[in-house]
């Protein structure tokens, strides 16, 4: 079978099924838009993606706003304020809650 003739028979199977996915996902997996949050970043549009580090001078992202609504950590430690006082919530509700033998944590938010 030449290769224009295999064409011909499997694009429509790539197609359809594809389609067929496409749909499902559309169905299963967005949130209504009365839940859904769109933010726009301050900074305009970051020149590269894949360079996005809070931590690296010029790649944005530093001083708007965007590392504390993105890049949040769970809690804050402070070791001057003592055993009692160390934990310092941020976007966890509590401490973290660790098993008997501290192979497993929970963290509520």
């Amino acid at each position: 079978m030449d290769i224009r003739r295999r064409a011909l028979l499997v694009t429509p199977i790539v197609l359809a099924t594809t389609r067929a996915r496409a749909q499902g996902a559309v169905s299963e997996g967005l949130p209504p838009r009365n839940q859904t949050l769109i933010l726009e970043n301050p900074e305009g549009t970051i020149r590269n993606a894949g360079w996005f580090n809070i931590w690296t001078i010029n790649a944005g992202g530093s001083y708007t706003g965007l590392q504390q609504l993105a890049m949040d950590t769970l809690w804050y430690l402070d070791p001057e304020r003592g055993l009692k006082g160390i934990w310092e919530n941020a976007l966890a509700a509590e401490p973290p809650i660790y098993n008997a033998d501290f192979t497993e944590m929970t963290v509520k938010l």
